[in-house]
Order: structure tokens, then C-alpha cells, then sequence
């Protein structure tokens, strides 16, 4: 009689050998090969610094769009003050004194993706000093006799008149550009902004008006009361326009209140074109070096 032997004895034991066999040879399968069989992915190793400098800007930005967004401050407000001064003829050509200016205004991007340009909205105030040329008037010196009435004389040197101060109240409208020469977009770099506008506003003048010699001799001739009248009377006051270019740097730099607050230096060569009826039509031009604080965001 043949005895027939089991080809798998024990049929339990050997499949739950075969099934932690198998499991245990899963565990040694490398990550990649288990990622490539839920479908095509780059290893963590070869994707995180290829992200860093898409989204962080350590990339050339001259070649990558991406730059252009996000990269550049959105929205800055500012205010600075500063010695202003003439640089052309036009008014106090023959004396003309340090001043000084105030400015302030925001600035905004044109859009999301608008990259280093942005528009700047804002006011200023200047005051400029010196001593114009002097103009000679014509005018009447009348004598207040209480027996004899009223003297009146014409004289044609009556008094010299000389501008003395030109104020200017404006708002302006610039278009500007940010720059930064390492493009690395590193915080600790300085930032440099560049400005193209115009401006209008209100200008206000001042006169100094001295008596001359042929009127100071009819005043010392009489001991009556007397009455002065000149023939020309010259407007104080203008509306006017100018244009202005300017050249912003950061000096120092500490973030604040999720921004960066820089205290900066501003250079503004600037024209504006005035007219003093029957005084003075010309344009004044001046240079202003103004120093204060923004804040970007």
C-alpha cells in the first residue's frame, strides 16, 4: 500500500509564513519606486530649493516673471523736511538764501503685478528767501493842509520794491520705480526709488518796499500829515504749476509693525513756473535735499 505524502503540510503555518514574507519585503522597497506607483512626483530633496528660490526671489530676475510680484513693497507713506535752495535765474538770482521744504504722501502699486512701479500722491511745502531785483514805481504824495487843502505831488521814483520771500503750498502726482542694484531682495539691502511728476499748487510773495530819496526829501520839506499813493500795486499771490524729479535711498532699516521703517534721504531738483502780475513772470528753478521716514509694506 503507498503511502501519499502532503505537498504542503501544515497549510496554515506555511501561509502565514509566506504572507509575513512578503510583507517584510514590501518594508525594503525604496520611497522613490513606492511614489512613482501613485504617479509621476520629484523627491523632497530636489524640490525644496527649486521652491525657495521660485517663491523667496534668490533667482535671476531677469529672467524669471515671477519676480515681478510680490517682490516689491505695495504700499509706503512718508514724511521729510530739508534745506532748499536756488540754482537758476529767475527769482532772487541776485541773492539767493538757504530755504526749507516739508513733504509727505503715500505710495501705491499700480497692481498686483506691477512689479517695481508705483504711482506717489502727496503735498508739499517750500519757502524760498533772498532779495529779487528791485523794481521802481510811481506814485502820489499828497500833503494834508488844514489851511491851504490838499497838496498833491507826482513822483516818478515813489518807491523801490524788492521780492523777499516766495512760499508754496502743493499737491503732486508722480510715477515711480523701485531699484535695487543686487536684485537679491535680501531685507538688509538698501532700496532706491526714483521719481518723474508734477505739481500744482498755491505760491504766495513778500515785498519789502523802501522809500527813495526824492520821496524821503517831500516828507522831511513838510510837518502836515501826509498821504501816500502808488500807481502800481503788484499781485502777492499765483497758481502754479512745475515738474520735479527726485532720488530716494533707505539709510537705515528696522522692521515694524509687519513693514519695514527706513529713515531716507531724498534729492529733488525741481522747476516751477510762476507769475507775480506786474511783477514777475518766471520760473524758479531749486534743488531740495530732504531727510525723514517711511513706512513699506
Amino acid at each position: 500500500m503507498t503511502r501519499r505524502i502532503p505537498l504542503f503540510p501544515n497549510c496554515p503555518r506555511t501561509a502565514s509564513l509566506l504572507l509575513s514574507l512578503l510583507l517584510s519585503w514590501c518594508a525594503t522597497l525604496p520611497a522613490q519606486e513606492v511614489v512613482e506607483s501613485h504617479g509621476p512626483m520629484v523627491e523632497a530633496t530636489d524640490f525644496a530649493p527649486e521652491f525657495f528660490d521660485q517663491t523667496m526671489g534668490n533667482v535671476d530676475c531677469d529672467t524669471q516673471v515671477i519676480c515681478d510680484s510680490g517682490m516689491w513693497p505695495t504700499y509706503a507713506t512718508y514724511l521729510k523736511v530739508g534745506p532748499s535752495t536756488g540754482f537758476a535765474d529767475g527769482f532772487f538770482e541776485n541773492d539767493n538764501r538757504v530755504g526749507w521744504a516739508l513733504s509727505g504722501g503715500f505710495r501705491e502699486a499700480f497692481g498686483p503685478r506691477s512689479g517695481p512701479w508705483f504711482f506717489d500722491f502727496g503735498g508739499s511745502y517750500f519757502a524760498n528767501s533772498g532779495r529779487d531785483e528791485s523794481r521802481v514805481i510811481s506814485g502820489t504824495f499828497t500833503e494834508i493842509d488844514p489851511l491851504l487843502g490838499n497838496q498833491s505831488t507826482q513822483l516818478d521814483r515813489f518807491f523801490e520794491t524788492t521780492m523777499t520771500d516766495l512760499k508754496r503750498a502743493s499737491a503732486h502726482l508722480a510715477l515711480g520705480y523701485y531699484y535695487q542694484p543686487l536684485k537679491s531682495f535680501d531685507p538688509a539691502e538698501i532700496l532706491f526709488s526714483f521719481r518723474f511728476g508734477g505739481r500744482i499748487g498755491h505760491a504766495k510773495a513778500s515785498f519789502d518796499d523802501k522809500i527813495t530819496d526824492e520821496l524821503q526829501a517831500e516828507i522831511d520839506a513838510i510837518d502836515n500829515p501826509f498821504l501816500l499813493a502808488k500807481d502800481q500795486v503788484f499781485s502777492d499771490t499765483d497758481t502754479f504749476g512745475g515738474l520735479f524729479l527726485s532720488l530716494e535711498s533707505a539709510l537705515l532699516k528696522q522692521d515694524f509693525m509687519g513693514g519695514d521703517l527706513e529713515v531716507i534721504a531724498d534729492l529733488e531738483v525741481a522747476n516751477d513756473w510762476i507769475e507775480i502780475r506786474q511783477y514777475k513772470k518766471a520760473g524758479l528753478g531749486y534743488a531740495t535735499l530732504m531727510f525723514g521716514v517711511t513706512l513699506r509694506r
